[in-house]
């Protein structure tokens, strides 16, 4: 109530108090800098790991939860967290603010070779990215419609429309995200011991990885790699005990 009266005694220094705060907010809003990619140092990191024909249950249980266990106590971690796909772990770190991201690389690092012998051995050396502002796309296209469904749209995206991008000048790099790439899982009964295909019917034998899945009903899951083989002909395959 004090306030409103004092200001109503006092109009004229009231008013030229607020036409100085806007004359000092106009002149800081002239010279704020701004960037578009500011030199913000994100403390996170996020450790990757490839493991061929692995399942996503297999890449949890044998990679990522020894990972998620190793890097946990690497010191300033906020939280971690984890995603297991088939054959990809990724293990985002992140860290406490103002904490020394370097420091923490480096002992991300070193524990992770320290249980190197306790992962499998068919997996690829883990890679350590660090939150990048630069990384971040600047441009997302969006592919639709068109009559096609979404395997079609991501053969169209990433065969045809990616690589016309990229070659435009300035550009860095272009991912295709989203869409259904096709996959034939083949479920083999483990009691059936030896099976065998004919090669011109079915294609290369490197063509099918075993992805080490056993689960409760003892079967071994095995992926078809890329889209060279013709579902169809798993029709013949001959499995025999």
């Amino acid at each position: 109530m004090w306030l409103t009266l004092a200001a109503m005694r006092n109009g004229i220094a009231i008013l030229m108090a607020s036409l100085a705060i806007i004359l000092l907010g106009a002149t800081s809003l002239g010279r704020m800098p701004i960037d578009l990619f500011p030199n913000l140092n994100y403390p996170s990191l996020q450790v990757g790991t490839i493991y061929k024909g692995a399942s996503a249950q297999d890449i949890e249980r044998s990679v990522t939860y020894p990972i998620e266990k190793a890097v946990s106590a690497v010191a300033n971690v906020r939280y971690v967290e984890s995603r297991s796909r088939q054959g990809f772990s990724a293990v985002t770190v992140q860290f406490a603010w103002g904490a020394d991201i370097d420091a923490g690389l480096t002992e991300v690092v070193q524990r992770i070779q320290a249980i190197m012998s306790s992962l499998p051995t068919g997996i690829q050396q883990p890679f350590i990215i660090k939150f990048d502002l630069s990384n971040i796309p600047v441009c997302i296209l969006t592919v639709s419609g068109g009559g096609l469904d979404e395997r079609a749209l991501y053969d169209l995206a990433y065969n045809t429309i990616e690589p016309q991008i990229e070659r435009l000048a300035g550009v860095a790099s272009a991912n295709v995200d989203g869409g259904k790439i096709r996959q034939i899982t083949v479920n083999l009964d483990r009691e059936w011991s030896v099976w065998r295909h004919n090669d011109e019917q079915v294609g290369t034998q490197r063509h099918l990885r075993a992805a080490g899945n056993r689960d409760a009903s003892h079967t071994t899951q095995v992926v078809v790699d890329r889209r060279r083989v013709n579902h169809s002909h798993f029709g013949s395959m001959a499995v025999r005990h």
